[in-house]
């Protein structure tokens, strides 16, 4: 199981443990549409808390930006390549699930 011992916040990290065992059980139990909503939130906020750790983005820029934005400035600063963020375009449909308060 994913531990997110990256994360600085140990309430922000339980917060995201938590969502990776969802997006476990959402998959043992065929909920394919909501375990691409989990997986999408967890990719968000990975990426959200690196560009704010890193000082690539401000806070408060970083977690009101969609995935098609943060995707576009790791491949703009180069965290993530052209190929992983072309590969991560499914992601974009399923981020309309997620509303500005879960970011």
């Amino acid at each position: 199981m994913a531990t997110f011992e990256f994360i600085a916040s140990d309430d922000y990290r339980a917060c995201l443990g938590r969502d990776a065992e969802e997006l476990v059980l959402c998959m043992k139990a065929g909920a394919w549409k909501s375990a691409h909503v989990m997986a999408v939130s967890l990719i968000q906020a990975t990426l959200v808390e690196y560009l704010i750790s890193s000082g690539i983005a401000a806070e408060a820029d970083a977690r009101q930006a969609g995935i098609g934005d943060l995707l576009s400035l790791c491949r703009e600063q180069q965290v993530l390549s052209p190929r992983t963020v072309d590969l991560a375009s499914f992601l974009r449909p399923y981020s309309d699930f997620l509303s500005a308060d879960s970011r």
